[in-house]
């Protein structure tokens, strides 16, 4: 049988096969995401802003829960001290600040924090967790109901190629925190005296949002395009949460050991969040 050769090949020479793999890459592999981060810098300021009218400093420019009170100065030194280990070294800390500023994951707790304040709307902080609370009790992200002071829910991201469901190391965590009866975090919100004040807040139930890179990249160039292709994107993440958090809720009504408020709460949590999707589906 003949050999055929590939076109363009000179018998016997090299074949470039980095130009076949790149080729196959995927148009999400291909961005550059680095792109997106001054818009989103911009929101997270504007929401920081915003909801620093009603309770100053509580938010940082970058839209995270900021590191305040009695323990201030320890809890930043303990934060600084897990970031000089993950970057590798004192030295190294700067460049492991920029690079996680343009990955992808770090994007996308921006971009669902942003989304997700959109959504919910005035009534409710959509925060990224502070430092302390991101690296020492595993929460990305918080949702606050302003008017009750109440934590309803923590939750973080998970970044994959096809942003399925099946992440064996979220449902561990999600079952270890069940177990525990709920997520904690040092620096949360509470009212008192009818003003929203800096607490700590426990037994929050915690979720995840599965996100594929695809479905990240779309968000952040509709929420950069703004108008109807922005509140658009916004609502079917939101919905994409609801369905995630229904598949959770399940996860969590079949352990055997379950804090006996946390179930309920969960459920709470569920049925606000469906109410609020309403509107959002009508628009």
């Amino acid at each position: 049988m003949a050999i055929e050769y590939l076109p363009n090949t000179p018998v016997g020479g090299k074949i470039d096969l980095e130009k076949f793999s790149k080729d196959r890459r995927r148009p999400e592999d291909k961005v550059a995401w680095e792109k997106f981060s001054p818009f989103l810098e911009k929101e997270l300021n504007n929401l920081a802003e915003k909801n620093n009218q009603e309770l100053p400093g509580f938010l940082e420019a970058d839209g995270r829960i900021a590191i305040a009170g009695a323990d201030q100065a320890s809890d930043q030194y303990l934060v600084s001290q897990q970031e000089t280990a993950f970057a590798g070294g004192a030295g190294q800390v700067a460049a492991w600040r920029a690079s996680q500023e343009k990955n992808p994951a770090t994007l996308a707790e921006k971009s669902l924090t942003i989304a997700l304040s959109d959504v919910l709307g005035d009534s409710y902080l959509v925060a990224r967790a502070s430092q302390y609370d991101d690296y020492n009790n595993g929460v990305d992200q918080v949702i606050i109901d302003k008017q009750t002071g109440r934590v309803l829910c923590g939750f973080d991201e998970v970044l994959s190629r096809d942003g399925s469901e099946s992440s064996q190391k979220k449902e561990e965590k999600l079952q270890r925190s069940v177990q525990k009866g709920g997520a904690r975090i040092k620096y949360g919100a509470a009212i008192k005296d009818g003003r929203l004040i800096r607490a700590k807040a426990e037994n929050i139930p915690a979720f995840y949002l599965p996100v594929s890179k695809e479905e990240l990249y779309q968000l952040l160039a509709s929420q950069q395009a703004g108008g109807q292709p922005r509140q658009t994107a916004e609502n079917q993440i939101f919905s994409k949460l609801l369905t995630s958090l229904r598949s959770q809720l399940e996860t969590v009504g079949r352990q055997t050991v379950v804090h006996p408020q946390l179930l309920n709460s969960t459920k709470a949590v569920l049925e606000k969040l469906e109410q609020i999707n309403q509107p959002a589906k009508a628009a």
